[in-house]
């Protein structure tokens, strides 16, 4: 069952049942008071045809009546006497001569003026000590018949006396039937208002299963609109989010794929092109007969293309490993990282007729040395290579700035343009692929110090200006001074 009906059934199953709990106990509660007043007045009747019958059986004397059987002269003496005395007695009230009846303690009835055809059969149940009533239906009409006992000369009588109640089952009727009525219009106000509210309920939860089937089409931009209802609102706020989230997931699943891809072909381009060199030398120095000088030339060049293709198997295996390990770090000095790196470096720009200055801010930073080393003379080589002209200079300052280490690496080369700043730490790429080639690059330098910068958790930012040169900064965290 869909939770639209699930809603609409069960609130309408509890809105009645409640309501007509509570009709009924209403109804009872009210007829069952009605009763007990109108017990309470039959009682206050009754004792008043106690308390005359009383007076009068006082007054009357008991020798005015003599019996043949003399066995019998009290027991008759005592009954002639009450009829005697309730024939005699008229009392009325607002609904005219009140009607009552005698009867002995076996039930058999003394005196009626009662015209109904009423059993008092309830009469041996009472107690000489106690009162009661009860409720009787008499050709259709409801009558309530009290009794208590009284008491003459040792003999149990009971008066009875009686109330026509048929009003109060009317009115019980009456409020039974308008129940029935109230209900009816009830169910069906209540069911068209629980159709429009279990719609409204179900809306946004029908939207948000129609977008999670988007969802699992793959139409990853589907959204829901936030609803008004504050948990469904939360559960389209949560889901939203889930979506942007899968969408962003599937975004780099596809650019880690693509990157794959890329690095693939890559790898097979970098690997062909010199084999499809090699294999032709080698079958031009296999099939024909070379002089000296071409012997030389195609044995040499076989013998650089094979060290570019051992270089570049070396620099895959680095990437690879670094990808799985983790570093232990040491503290280190500044002056002690960065002497034998510009000793280094110094020969190799020297040679490049470009000038090399160094400034570092004494601190102690927290570095595997060797392959924060390794990030450096990437660094500085790059920056070498992207040098063209005379006159090149490159800086290598280390400074403190908000308790984290910069090394900063600066050149006036060609820069690298816009465009390029977002592709320039994927494996083979080179902004110039041509002098690249020259260099005897393969283009995995920045992608391996990509790696060994998120293994310090440190960061790698670009600067450039195309035409100008670039600065390079790597910024270590934590640092004493």
């Amino acid at each position: 069952m869909k939770l639209f009906w699930k809603i609409f059934y069960s609130t309408m199953i509890v809105s009645v049942s409640c309501f007509s709990i509570g009709s009924y106990i209403l109804i009872d509660s009210a007829f069952q008071d009605s009763i007990k007043r109108e017990a309470t007045s039959v009682f206050e009747e009754n004792d008043i045809l106690r308390y005359s019958l009383q007076k009068e059986l006082r007054e009357a004397s008991v020798s005015d009546f003599y019996f043949a059987d003399e066995k019998n002269k009290e027991s008759a003496s005592n009954e002639e006497l009450l009829i005697t005395v309730a024939s005699s007695l008229t009392i009325y009230e607002s609904g005219g001569e009140l009607t009552f009846r005698i009867s002995n303690q076996d039930g058999d009835i003394v005196y009626d003026n009662f015209n109904e055809d009423l059993s008092n059969d309830a009469v041996t149940q009472v107690s000489n000590q106690s009162k009661g009533y009860q409720v009787k239906n008499v050709n259709g009409k409801y009558f309530l018949h009290a009794m208590t006992p009284l008491q003459l000369h040792g003999d149990l009588f009971y008066i009875e006396n009686f109330r026509e109640i048929s009003d109060i089952f009317a009115s019980k009727n009456d409020q039974w039937t308008m129940y029935m009525y109230i209900t009816l219009l009830m169910i069906g106000i209540g069911a068209i208002v629980m159709l429009v509210t279990a719609w409204l309920l179900t809306k946004p939860i029908y939207k948000l299963s129609k977008a999670t089937k988007q969802i699992a089409k793959g139409n990853f931009e589907e959204r829901t609109i936030v609803s008004s209802y504050v948990e469904v609102e939360e559960l389209s706020r949560n889901f939203n989010f889930m979506a942007e989230h899968i969408e962003e997931m599937i975004s780099q699943l596809k650019e880690a794929n693509q990157r794959q891809e890329t690095f693939i072909g890559s790898i097979s381009h970098e690997l062909k092109t010199p084999l499809t060199t090699m294999i032709g030398y080698a079958d031009m120095l296999r099939s024909k007969k070379l002089d000296s000088e071409q012997t030389f030339m195609a044995a040499n060049y076989i013998f650089q293309e094979g060290k570019r293709i051992e270089e570049l198997t070396m620099k895959l295996l680095d990437l690879l490993v670094l990808k799985k390990r983790d570093i232990e770090t040491k503290p280190i000095k500044t002056t002690a990282f960065f002497s034998p790196l510009q000793q280094y470096m110094e020969p190799i720009f020297e040679k490049a007729n470009i000038d090399f200055y160094v400034e570092a801010e004494e601190a102690m930073i927290l570095i595997e040395p060797d392959l924060m080393r390794t990030v450096c003379t990437n660094l500085l080589d790059n920056a070498r290579k992207a040098i063209d002209h005379d006159h090149g200079e490159i800086t290598l300052h280390g400074f403190i700035h908000q308790n984290d280490y910069h090394i900063r690496i600066c050149d006036n080369g060609k820069g690298i343009q816009a465009v390029e700043m977002g592709k320039i730490t994927d494996a083979f790429y080179m902004v110039d692929q041509s002098r690249a080639r020259v260099q005897g690059s393969v283009g995995l330098g920045l992608a391996i110090c990509s790696e060994i910068i998120h293994l310090h958790k440190a960061e790698l930012t670009f600067d450039s200006e195309f035409g100008k040169g670039t600065c390079v900064t790597v910024i270590i965290k934590g640092v004493k001074r």
